[in-house]
């Protein structure tokens, strides 16, 4: 076959389905449908005046009619339909019984839908009922894990700000919170002092409970060094005295904020021996006493050995 006769038949062909769309968007678009759809409803500023709401549907079937134009825009929006009951909005609210009751029709017919007629499918009225809310403030618990660089380390507390927060809820609900945890998160990476910002999760599953939603970690951070010290074996009690340790000194390894490496002292250790646990003649040192700024990483030796003089 010709190909040029081949180019032209598609052209028609494509020509054909073209006028056959457009012929079937006039005749059919101008016509009424209907559409059921799910909207969902939104409560709002209710926490802000301290109630809670009981049972309230959080969707509701709305049957749209309308030409088909109009279907074809409502589906190409980006901004989907929403119901949104504000609190400030309610004329006939009954602030001694914490209740009221509304027309969702009124609500619905008031939602900008591109000239479709929207008409509820079910719970045309619904009844609010709140109930008052309580607080409490509990403290914040942390939920993390620090991963320093090489020679860093925590150098003192860390602090959250705030540390506590408060709870809003039922008594019943309240009774059982003693406190409110952060997301928990991992810090990699550390080399300085910073300051972190954690997620706080809501303690009541399913409600709005808290309006501080985050707390602010100061975590002090300094570069550590590595010493070490020799520090003399003390006696436990009075009848250690009549005890001969060999060696009578070991040394304490540590690490230590390079700002404060000059304050490290023989006289801030003490170095005792714990009781004996079998009838050898070692026994296991241990370290009492130590300042609260350094870290001990190991003891040399961990045992003595020892002679009574009777």
């Amino acid at each position: 076959m010709n190909p040029v006769k081949i180019k032209l038949n598609y052209r028609i062909f494509a020509i054909c389905l073209v006028v056959s769309a457009i012929s079937w968007i006039f005749l059919n678009l101008p016509k009424e449908y209907t559409l059921e759809i799910r909207i969902p409803v939104v409560y709002s500023g209710f926490f802000e005046n301290k109630i809670r709401l009981q049972s309230v549907p959080n969707s509701i079937r709305v049957k749209l009619k309308g030409k088909g134009f109009d279907f074809v825009f409502f589906k190409l929006s980006s901004q989907k339909p929403r119901l949104v009951i504000n609190y400030a909005d309610l004329h006939t609210w009954n602030h001694n019984t914490l209740s009221c009751e509304i027309s969702m029709q009124e609500w619905v017919n008031e939602l900008s839908l591109r000239h479709l007629q929207p008409e509820i499918m079910n719970q045309k009225t619904i009844i609010l009922q709140g109930e008052p809310l309580q607080s409490k403030t509990v403290p914040i618990q942390l939920n993390a894990k620090f991963n320093f660089e090489a020679q860093y380390q925590q150098h003192g507390k860390y602090t959250l700000s705030p540390s506590y927060v408060e709870v809003w809820g039922t008594a019943k609900e309240l009774a059982g919170i003693q406190y409110v945890e952060t997301v928990n998160q991992t810090l990699q990476h550390i080399s300085k002092t910073q300051q972190y910002a954690f997620k706080l999760i809501p303690p009541i599953a399913n409600q709005q409970c808290i309006i501080q939603h985050t707390t602010l970690l100061t975590l002090p951070v300094s570069q550590f060094t590595e010493s070490s010290i020799d520090i003399p074996i003390s006696g436990n009690n009075t009848d250690e005295k009549k005890i001969k340790y060999f060696p009578d000194k070991v040394t304490v390894k540590y690490t230590v904020a390079l700002s404060d490496y000059k304050k490290v002292k023989p006289d801030m250790f003490t170095v005792e021996v714990l009781p004996a646990q079998s009838s050898n003649n070692k026994r296991t040192v241990t370290v009492s006493h130590k300042p609260d700024f350094i870290n001990i990483s190991k003891v040399i030796p961990e045992t003595v050995e020892y002679i009574i003089f009777e």
